[in-house]
């Protein structure tokens, strides 16, 4: 869980909420996603994924999600 910058002002939301994990960009709706592996998630709803690149510390430092043919990084914004 945490909170990530794609671009200034533009953030996806990762958050723990009832056994689930949810993202959420800026000005979208929120949604479950679902892990495919410990660091790789995909959505129900589109088609895209989301991978959480770890650190040493175990802790995810970026993620880059996976849509349309592009990829887009986002870093950690909050500890």
């Amino acid at each position: 869980a945490g909170v990530y910058e794609l671009s200034p002002g533009r953030l996806m939301t990762i958050t723990f909420e009832n056994g689930g994990l949810y993202a959420q960009l800026t000005h979208q709706p929120m949604y479950e996603i679902f892990a495919i592996s410990p660091t790789e998630f995909f959505y129900r709803v589109v088609e895209a994924r989301i991978v959480f690149k770890v650190g040493v510390s175990g802790l995810a430092q970026a993620l880059v999600i996976h849509q349309n043919g592009r990829e887009s990084l986002a870093k950690r914004v909050t500890p």
